[in-house]
């Protein structure tokens, strides 16, 4: 219909604003620089295969465990100087495409293939790691890695998400 079609043309390209992306060993994220045109490109290295590998997550992975693999992402994400409150760069804003370990997260949690707001994603995001098979490290791993990064990345009122395959 006309009106998805001039929205997708006039608010889309200016919502853009990068790719997140993830897989066994790390985490990626493309911000796009309106100003400039320029992509400004981030990883660090939390995959969901890693915390299985250096044997941070027994079976059943315990709270505590989802807990000090949370504060390590955030660490690693703080050290690698990705945008959030702590860099003074401010938190990432705009609409991200979310791609690979990160869909199957979104997909872990229920949620659908269309934009989604921060609370949407973070509140699916949650109820999934609160109800997750705890023997699946794997799942663990992607839902914490997603979660944090979403919550300590980008701003809670001003980024929206979609996950695609």
């Amino acid at each position: 219909d006309s009106d998805n079609a001039l929205r997708s043309i006039l608010v889309m390209p200016r919502l853009f604003k990068g790719v997140c992306s993830a897989g066994g060993g790390s985490m990626q994220l493309s911000i796009l620089q309106r100003l400039s045109d320029d992509v400004e490109l981030f990883s660090v290295p939390v995959g969901n295969t890693v915390p299985i590998k250096a044997r941070r997550f027994s079976k059943p992975v315990t709270p505590e465990e989802i807990d000090r693999w949370k504060q390590h992402v955030v660490h690693k994400i703080r050290e690698c100087r990705l945008p959030n409150e702590s860099t003074g760069k401010g938190m990432a804003r705009g609409l991200f495409i979310c791609i690979s370990a990160f869909y199957y997260a979104a997909r872990s949690a229920q949620l659908p293939e269309r934009i989604l707001s921060h609370r949407e994603v973070e509140g699916a995001l949650t109820h999934a790691l609160d109800n997750v098979d705890r023997e699946d490290q794997k799942t663990v791993a992607n839902l914490c890695n997603t979660l944090t990064y979403i919550t300590t990345v980008c701003d809670p009122e001003e980024s929206f998400f979609l996950f695609k395959r």
